[in-house]
């Protein structure tokens, strides 16, 4: 477990690095949130690992084994290019399965990388899409399932890229807003939500539901925390580092949580918690670190012009400082392999994937027993798409935003 950071080195450098009005910023923050801990990931005199050192580490291998993604433009028509990649699959002889939200369709790849069939396109018939996201944990070797979020429709393809049916979501909360789907093909879902109607930040209330295409939607849990949003007279957004509810589909029911610790509940269709998973990691704390990388991602830009700097620091930085929250979520992804492994994304600061050669994103992977069995580094670079027992399948951001898909081995650090 981690340490809290007591080093007097950090302090130094935070304190060289802000402005005098900036430091009362944040000291005023560190009245009101108590002393702020330092996160390994970014700077840390710990050198603790973020779990035990039984576990095993891995990496992703050098090179992939399998790659596909081309440099082009979309009105192109070239099924090898790639805009907004939503969702893919593993398959069993090799290739993959890909939701490509830029040219409304999905695409299958053979286990060379050569383009086998597309389907789909932009509207609102059988087998058209006004928005599409693939998903991944009811997709399978014989069939492809594709939810379209503006249409409320569930799409099922055969492996062959003809159309096998599709359904739609009714729900008397609305639309489904984040949503999941399991090997029995039941879409879990909350829809956007509630909030008290105070201007603030909040935590939006939201009712976990499931549905499928014979008995209509179904309440797992109503009144459940929700994304943390700030309101205001006009509008809302989102909470920058806000918590929100993770969920995952699996046979048994939904593997979920808040954000609010490392713990985890499965609940079954009922909502009844058959399985609690605990264990331990970093302080949650915003630490100065953390603070420090915010302030130099959003001052990038003008890094060396003294004047703006000073400008931001005096008209903006006191609002991000207001808006953050005091401790940060403890995770913010989940997926489920058939095994019943439980892979789970841990928080990492927005600038932490969006750059090639940064530490990215560690994800700690359960057994269907609890067991913690490995910790897999997954670059920063990159998104994780989906895994089996030695391999990941990632989307790759490269340079002017070129997606790529790959397929990674993983090796022991």
């Amino acid at each position: 477990m981690f340490r809290p950071s007591t080093c007097p080195k950090n302090r130094n450098r935070y304190t060289r690095f802000y402005r005098r009005r900036w430091i009362a910023a944040v000291m005023g923050i560190r009245r009101r949130i108590g002393t702020l801990i330092a996160i390994v990931s970014v700077v840390s005199c710990s050198s603790d690992p973020v779990t035990s050192d039984e576990v095993g580490g891995f990496r992703l291998g050098d090179s992939p084994i399998w790659e596909v993604g081309e440099v082009g433009l979309i009105d192109d028509h070239d099924p090898m290019v790639l805009h907004g990649v939503a969702g893919a699959k593993m398959l069993g002889d090799g290739g993959v399965v890909v939701g490509v939200a830029g040219g409304m369709e999905i695409r299958r790849f053979d286990a060379h990388g050569g383009h086998v069939w597309s389907r789909g396109r932009r509207g609102s018939g059988p087998g058209e899409f006004r928005s599409l996201r693939l998903l991944r944990g009811c997709s399978n070797d014989e069939i492809v399932v594709v939810y379209d979020r503006r249409l409320g429709r569930v799409s099922e393809f055969g492996m062959d890229g003809s159309l096998r049916g599709d359904w739609r979501v009714s729900s008397s909360h609305g639309m489904p807003f984040e949503y999941s789907c399991g090997g029995d093909r039941r879409l879990v879902f909350h829809t956007p939500g509630s909030s008290s109607g105070r201007v603030g930040i909040h935590r939006w209330r939201v009712a976990l539901q499931w549905a499928d295409a014979v008995s209509g939607s179904h309440i797992i849990r109503e009144n459940m925390p929700g994304p943390e949003r700030v309101l205001t007279e006009q509008s809302f957004h989102a909470r920058h580092w806000g918590r929100q509810l993770v969920f995952a589909a699996t046979i048994e029911g939904t593997w979920v949580g808040t954000g609010d610790g490392y713990e985890l509940e499965l609940i079954d269709w009922d909502g009844v918690v058959r399985r609690t998973l605990e264990w331990s990691g970093p302080s949650l704390q915003v630490s100065d670190a953390i603070l420090q990388g915010l302030h130099a991602r959003l001052t990038y830009s003008f890094r060396d012009d003294e004047t703006k700097m000073r400008e931001f620091d005096r008209d903006r930085w006191g609002e991000w400082l207001d808006e953050l929250p005091p401790t940060l979520p403890a995770y913010e992804r989940l997926l489920v392999l058939g095994s019943g492994d439980l892979w789970v994304g841990l928080w990492a600061p927005n600038w932490l994937y969006r750059e090639p050669g940064d530490s990215g994103r560690t994800w700690l992977v359960f057994n269907d027993g609890g067991q913690q069995i490995r910790r897999v580094a997954i670059p920063g670079n990159m998104h994780l798409l989906d895994v089996d027992r030695t391999r990941v399948l990632v989307l790759v951001r490269g340079e002017l935003g070129v997606e790529r898909l790959g397929i990674y081995e993983m090796v022991v650090e």
